[in-house]
């Protein structure tokens, strides 16, 4: 958020968003999904759902989103 400009609450409901797409994208957007389960795409849709089926993703919290002390800038 630092170096975007924007604010948790600007950001926060476009993350929601997009979280949920990837998390449901073969059913929310097929077009897209199968475009990008392609080979000349190296099938990146399937590594997106392979990855969100493991349920290994972050949390979309504000806590998350703010940089820790060590990840500021100098």
């Amino acid at each position: 958020m630092f170096y975007s400009g924007y604010t948790w609450r600007q950001i926060y409901p476009t993350a929601l968003i997009l979280l949920d797409c990837v998390t449901h994208g073969s059913e929310h957007h097929p077009a897209v999904f199968e475009k990008y389960y392609e080979k000349k795409f190296k099938r990146a849709s399937r590594f997106v759902q392979d990855y969100m089926s493991q349920g290994q993703y972050m949390e979309i919290t504000e806590e998350n989103m703010v940089p820790r002390d060590d990840e500021s800038p100098d």
